[in-house]
């Protein structure tokens, strides 16, 4: 008697269902992490009092329109990172708005 070393099929057909269920799942995983990471910032600025907020707000503000109206090189990524920041508060007016855009890579406006 012959004894096969393959997998029955409905074993096999089985392992793909459960890899796709699994990578799934981590897909899920992620997006859930990158959502909650990404709000974290915003939570933390909304618990801020009235006046820390305006005092954060208005430094970063000044800071960004120094450095980053026309950014060198050296300050494209923290410009970035600081449109990204300034555009999670309230006082972010069309102006701001429309700087911290200005300094967003093409693909991520």
């Amino acid at each position: 008697m012959e004894t096969s070393s393959r997998p029955h099929p409905s074993l096999k057909w089985w392992r793909t269902v459960s890899l796709v269920i699994l990578c799934l799942a981590l897909v899920a995983g992620f997006i859930a992490a990158a959502s909650w990471t990404s709000g974290a910032e915003r939570r933390a600025i909304s618990r801020l009092a009235p006046g820390e907020r305006l005092e954060v707000f208005t430094r970063t503000w000044q800071n960004f329109q120094e450095l980053c109206a026309a950014p060198a090189k050296g300050l494209q990524e923290y410009c970035i990172l600081q449109g990204r920041f300034l555009l999670n508060f309230s006082e972010c007016d069309s102006v701001c708005h429309a700087a911290c855009l200005r300094v967003m890579p093409t693909g991520r406006r």
